[in-house]
């Protein structure tokens, strides 16, 4: 029988001549031509060894990045929460306006505790109504209810210019109005945010709102929208929390 050429030895190889003899022409093959596979020397030692490494690290990998997401992502718990209680006092009238100065300490209330929390914060604030309308009043007031802050609101008559507001609870500087409104089809709101116990003004402004059908009351009612949103503005803005 002649002996094989190195083609019929090829065909041999594909046809296997058993297990041991085709991973030895594997080797050879393998040893003789390094870029289509691995050599003998650097085999490892056993099968699919690289990918069942390769995968627990992918895993892992994957693993401490969502680990990683999920820590910057939690929302605040609720102990990591500071609540904050602010006393509203009842509003002073200074104006030819015809309100009722308890209702609309009430509405303010009410629109501060829509305010009360909110997702990018973690300072949590309680309104609590005082009686008390003057500053004098409203301080110890405020400090006996557990209140850290207050608020002052008086209702004023704006004008063009310079002008006095005067009411039936004493007259103070008129606000400027600005706009097209006419100062007698507008009312205003001075509101002053007040720390308890040292007294010192934290922030104060002015609402103006027009009104519309003599409708004095939802003018004022407006106004006091306006005066919530800048006061937890405020308190959320200047008063970080403190994490014990």
């Amino acid at each position: 029988m002649p002996a094989p050429t190195g083609i019929s030895r090829q065909l041999r190889f594909l046809k296997g001549d058993g297990l041991g003899q085709q991973s030895t022409k594997q080797h050879e093959i393998c040893n003789r031509f390094p870029h289509f596979g691995y050599t003998s020397k650097s085999r490892p030692r056993g099968p699919n060894m690289s990918y069942r490494a390769f995968t627990p690290l992918v895993f892992a990998m994957l693993c401490l990045g969502a680990g990683v997401t999920q820590t910057s992502n939690k929302p605040s718990t609720p102990d990591q929460r500071q609540t904050i209680r602010v006393g509203i006092a009842a509003t002073m009238n200074r104006s030819n306006r015809q309100i009722i100065p308890t209702w609309e300490r009430d509405q303010l209330v009410r629109e501060m505790q829509r305010l009360r929390s909110d997702h990018k914060s973690m300072i949590v604030l309680e309104a609590v109504s005082l009686e008390a309308t003057a500053r004098e009043d409203a301080g110890p007031e405020a400090e006996e209810k557990g209140c850290q802050y207050f608020v002052l609101t008086t209702l004023l008559n704006p004008s063009r210019g310079p002008g006095i507001s005067g009411g039936p609870d004493g007259s103070q500087r008129a606000p400027i109005l600005l706009g097209n409104t006419p100062p007698n089809k507008a009312l205003a709101v001075n509101f002053t945010l007040v720390e308890a116990g040292t007294g010192r003004t934290l922030a104060e402004g002015t609402a103006t709102t027009p009104v519309e059908g003599n409708n004095d009351i939802r003018a004022a009612d407006d106004s006091m929208r306006f005066v919530a949103h800048r006061v937890a503005s405020e308190l959320r803005s200047t008063r970080p929390p403190t994490i014990d």
